[in-house]
């Protein structure tokens, strides 16, 4: 059984750098990505437990990004990193279905927690899972 992974997108190497610290610490694999285009091509291709995405990469509009990777990838928890959303823009994030937002620069903690809830929610979706295969 191989070790479940989550991908990465920012420009900020203290965000991939707390990011990646964290998940190992509870043992998760990292891939970062540093541009859009690349990012978004390793979120199709592969398959990840949870996506963190930095909403202040360069060359992106939030909502349509946000828009883009919910539909490449509808059921994978996505963990927003923002300095600042205004009430529409977080309403509209929101609204794409983002499993959690946390106020850049993330603290360990905030992203723990975030993390640690993907993994709940990932053991509650595998278990419902296996009982409807075995029913």
């Amino acid at each position: 059984m191989s070790p479940s992974s989550i991908i990465i997108g920012s420009q900020i190497e203290t965000i991939c750098a707390i990011c990646e610290e964290v998940a190992s610490d509870i043992d998760l694999l990292t891939h970062v990505e540093t541009e859009i285009e690349d990012f978004l091509l390793a979120i199709q291709e592969n398959d990840y437990v949870a996506i963190i995405f930095d909403l202040h990469m360069k060359g992106i509009e939030a909502v349509k990004t946000i828009r883009l990777i919910r539909r490449m990838r509808p059921k994978i928890p996505l963990i927003v990193i923002a300095t600042k959303i205004n009430k529409n823009i977080g309403g509209q994030i929101l609204n794409e279905g983002v499993f959690h937002i946390i106020v850049s620069p993330p603290s360990k903690e905030s992203l723990r927690t975030a993390l640690d809830a993907v993994s709940k929610a990932s053991l509650k979706n595998n278990v419902k899972h296996s009982y409807s295969k075995i029913c």
